[in-house]
């Protein structure tokens, strides 16, 4: 039944989005980190691949569509192609070829959902949608994370779909702690206070699955968002306050043996799991030097290529970092392009702050831009120690910051625009006004001249 009722709302949303891009990307974005599917248990769960029809729909729509197709090229867009094609050229230099080739098919059909994003999404209207529906399809397995943890007392793990990015503790603790910020963004800028509240009670609650979700570096990446979120608030006080009595109601809450795990961040050297992901690190450094230029190909990370390359080569593990991922799976080219991509939505997030700050009017791009900046942070730092190094989310996020920045400039530009017809008009008009002036001056004065000339004719005595 369940998977009937899924399959009906889905072709009913599906439908009209053939004539409307931004909705079939919608659609896809929700596919691609909700997988409401995956809630199903018969038909729908696997057997239909509901996100390929997703992106069918949308591009059909796209293309069909009469609206303007202009793809923003700037320095990230061009870093992420290049980056792309890189991923590709090293697919063919792969050391486990079988496992790489089948990656690259999941990996390039993420890259070209970023990229209908930013062909699609150029209007405010829809950039907001897009941060809805990425914070409500994560925010679901949030929520429903911190009511499990509620109603069992912390005592078990939080964990997220199977088959799917998210499926670790690790990684959805990781995505929970990059949607927090944007939960408070859309709370600030909802107008009804029932949605603020409720908006309110959703990050209490993904606050509480990233801590029932026994994640160190989740915790950790929690921590820094949450004090970013306290430095850049206008209301310092208030939300700092909030956050604080929130982390004592947790620590009252959770059981002894999550401060146990907690602990062994600092006690790092007993714990076999980080010290297996620090082999894993070894491992990737030592892939990265005997092939620098393309890495070992995706799927490196295997039990035979630990043999080879690891320190310790009977403790294979993923690569737990996402840089070091990229550089052992795509050589140091590959880093350089992706840190390049970082640095690049970085300034622009930077320059956007800059010239946004004193301008009220702007607040619908600097807001958001400001939220996703901590939420990147939150990502890099949990990141640290996670495997997610190509998952959509932050792909999605550098996305929605040039498109945000694109759409800044153009407005920018057409307020100039306006304002230099302005200026121009009022400068017609007053030399208009101007010459007018002193055409009636000449006119008054000669008036005047004749007027006295009249007078002196009458004073003249008559000669008989």
């Amino acid at each position: 039944m369940r998977d009937i009722l899924f399959t009906l709302v889905y072709f009913s949303a599906v439908i009209p989005a053939l004539t409307r891009p931004w909705l079939g990307l919608l659609i896809w974005t929700c596919m691609e980190y909700m997988s409401p599917n995956r809630l199903c248990y018969g038909f729908a769960n696997s057997s239909v691949p509901w996100v390929y029809i997703s992106a069918i729909v949308t591009l059909i729509g796209f293309l069909l569509s009469g609206e303007r197709k202009r793809f923003p090229f700037t320095r990230e867009t061009i870093l992420l192609i290049l980056f792309s094609l890189w991923m590709i050229f090293t697919t063919f230099f792969a050391l486990n070829p079988d496992g790489a080739w089948d990656y690259l098919s999941r990996a390039i059909k993420i890259q070209l959902f970023i990229f209908a994003t930013l062909a699609i999404m150029n209007t405010r209207q829809r950039l907001q949608a897009m941060i809805w529906m990425i914070t409500v399809s994560i925010g679901f397995y949030a929520v429903k994370g911190g009511i499990f943890a509620l109603l069992t007392g912390g005592a078990y793990r939080v964990f997220g779909p199977e088959n799917t990015f998210i499926a670790d503790n690790n990684d959805l603790a990781l995505g929970i702690v990059t949607i927090v910020p944007l939960w408070r963004y859309l709370q600030l800028k909802s107008e009804r206070h029932w949605v603020r509240m409720g908006l309110g009670v959703a990050m209490g609650l993904s606050i509480l699955a990233v801590v029932a979700s026994y994640s160190r570096a989740g915790v950790i990446a929690l921590v820094t968002v949450l004090m970013l979120m306290i430095m850049k608030s206008r209301r310092q006080i208030l939300l700092g306050c909030v956050l604080v009595g929130a982390m004592v109601l947790a620590a009252n809450f959770i059981p002894e043996k999550w401060f146990d795990r907690m602990s062994t961040i600092e006690k790092y050297q007993d714990d076999a799991s980080a010290m297996g992901r620090m082999n894993a690190w070894g491992f990737a450094w030592n892939v990265a030097l005997d092939r620098p230029i393309t890495g070992g190909g995706f799927q490196v990370f295997t039990p035979e290529l630990f043999r080879r390359y690891g320190p310790d080569p009977d403790d294979p593990h993923d690569a737990h970092n996402i840089f070091l991922k990229i550089l052992a799976e795509h050589g140091f080219p590959g880093l350089l392009l992706v840190l390049a991509m970082a640095f690049c939505t970085w300034r622009n997030m930077v320059w956007m702050r800059q010239h946004t700050w004193d301008d009220p009017s702007a607040t619908w791009a600097s807001d958001p831009v400001l939220m996703i900046q901590v939420s990147l942070v939150g990502y890099v730092v949990g990141g640290m120690f996670s495997n997610l190094a190509y998952f959509d989310l932050p792909y999605n996020l550098m996305a929605l910051v040039v498109l945000y920045k694109v759409l800044l400039r153009k407005e920018t530009d057409c307020a100039e625009d306006h304002a230099a017809e302005d200026g121009d008009y009022f400068e017609q008009e007053t030399s208009r006004i101007v010459s007018g002036s002193e055409a009636s001056l000449m006119r008054v004065s000669a008036a005047r001249e004749s007027w006295q000339e009249s007078i002196r004719a009458l004073a003249k005595p008559n000669k008989l």
